[in-house]
């Protein structure tokens, strides 16, 4: 019997021991306006591109983004799946003008599957035409620096901005080194 462990499901365990690494956080209850879970969306490089469900384990959180978008009878099909996790390191609370703030860390997978089509007029007596297929598939792992913007964990509307360090891999199942860079990645939720 072989067993195959590919690079996501080792990131995904290692993500869920840095946040289980306190258990004191699994039995904290939530105070008033402490919030447990948030929903809103996201969009950039490892936090996914979609909607977005963060699960809050007092300074920690892990989050779900996910879309799929299908056309043209499954021919034009984009889907991005991300899953990351990550830790406030600071808490700033309002102060005058200044909304709270939350300075932290994250770190996660994107996997994006794409698969277009396209019609070209090919130079023939009967003007046909030819239908192509074009697909790809690739995968995001890094991590990074971020902000969330007003009530960061809490009860409400937040904004969050990151900065990640992204390695890029052409495909999923195979994957192959393609680039190193800096990606932004944006979202707004909504916790309770």
């Amino acid at each position: 019997m072989s067993i195959s462990i590919n690079r996501s499901t080792v990131l995904a365990a290692i993500f869920l021991a840095l946040l289980m690494s306190d258990p004191l956080y699994a039995l904290e209850r939530p105070s008033s306006g402490v919030a447990t879970q948030a929903v809103g969306f996201s969009g950039g490089w490892i936090s996914g591109n979609g909607i977005t469900y963060r699960r809050y384990f007092g300074n920690h959180f892990l989050q779900g983004t996910a879309v799929a978008l299908i056309s043209n009878n499954a021919n034009d099909t984009y889907v991005n799946a991300a899953f990351s996790a990550g830790t406030y390191l600071h808490r700033l609370e309002a102060s005058g003008i200044v909304p709270p703030l939350g300075l932290k860390v994250m770190a996660g997978a994107d996997m994006v599957l794409e698969r277009r089509s396209s019609n070209e007029a090919k130079a023939s007596p009967g003007g046909s035409t030819v239908s192509s297929v074009s697909a790809y598939d690739k995968s995001y792992y890094g991590g990074g620096i971020g902000l969330d913007i007003g009530n960061p964990g809490q009860a409400g509307l937040s904004f969050w901005l990151a900065v990640n360090y992204v390695f890029a891999y052409d495909s999923i199942t195979s994957p192959k080194f393609e680039w190193f860079a800096t990606r932004p990645a944006a979202g707004i939720l909504y916790g309770w």
